[in-house]
Order: C-alpha cells, then structure tokens, then sequence
C-alpha cells in the first residue's frame, strides 16, 4: 500500500506513474462467522439467494463467500 517491499525497495514499476495508496494492508484468515442467522442450522451464507442475481447455485460456502465479496456493493439496497 506505500509502494515499499518488504525489504525497503521502491521499484516498483507501477510506482513511476502512480501515487502509492498509503497505510497497510491487512490479511485475515476467517476461521467462522458469526451466526446473525435464527434459523436453526442455517449461517448468513445459507439464506443469500444467489439465483436471484443470476447465478447457479453455488457448490461450496467458499464459491459464494468470494462472489459476495466481488459483488457486495451490487447486493446492498441504499434506504
């Protein structure tokens, strides 16, 4: 995010034409969710339709996990 590597190098090609975006970048390695979900035995993941927006039914929780997250913005109504 600053344009600097691990080992202090500003190299970057990218970097000669651009401005760098600043602070860090954490990475997260989500182990569960929390169940917002009241229906018995079903997590958030469960009740997100994505047939709705188009899409097959998804085969595993991570397939739908990456598509929401590609997608959030168009899955979100404004009030």
């Amino acid at each position: 995010m600053t344009g600097e590597c691990y080992d202090g190098s500003k190299d970057f090609p990218w970097l000669q034409d651009n401005e760098s975006y600043g602070g860090n970048l954490d990475v997260y390695e989500i182990e569960e969710i929390f169940n917002s979900e009241s229906t018995e035995g079903k997590t958030p993941f469960d009740v997100i339709d994505e047939t709705l927006y188009g899409k097959e039914k998804f085969q595993t929780v991570k397939e739908k996990i990456e598509w929401v997250c590609q997608n959030f913005d168009k899955t979100q109504t404004k009030l």
